[in-house]
């Protein structure tokens, strides 16, 4: 998600070399990163989601905030989460919203 600053937040999503294959670590990620091309064109690690997840959604707000939604763990795809949560790319912190209806 491409931030109001220019910079580049990545949320979640699936560990490296990741398969649906058995003996592969099946769970998700709750890690954060930014990426800023214009300041030091490196990756840099941020604050993480609250919770763990993939296939999640993000939509950025006409405020500059990052609102997170849905997704599922990689060893459960069948069971969507309703969790939504806001990133405040200033504070550099989460907080949760109101529920999804259905995950």
């Amino acid at each position: 998600m491409r931030l109001a600053d220019g910079s580049v937040l990545v949320v979640g999503g699936g560990r490296p070399g990741q398969s649906d294959e058995a003996g592969c670590d099946p769970h998700s990620l709750a890690d954060a990163e930014r990426y800023d091309a214009a300041a030091s064109g490196e990756w840099r690690p941020d604050t993480g989601l609250p919770w763990w997840c993939s296939y999640h959604r993000a939509v950025l707000l006409r405020s500059g905030q990052v609102l997170v939604m849905g997704g599922a763990d990689d060893a459960m795809l069948t069971a969507g989460f309703q969790n939504a949560t806001v990133y405040d790319p200033w504070t550099r912190t989460w907080t949760a919203t109101t529920a999804m209806v259905a995950g």
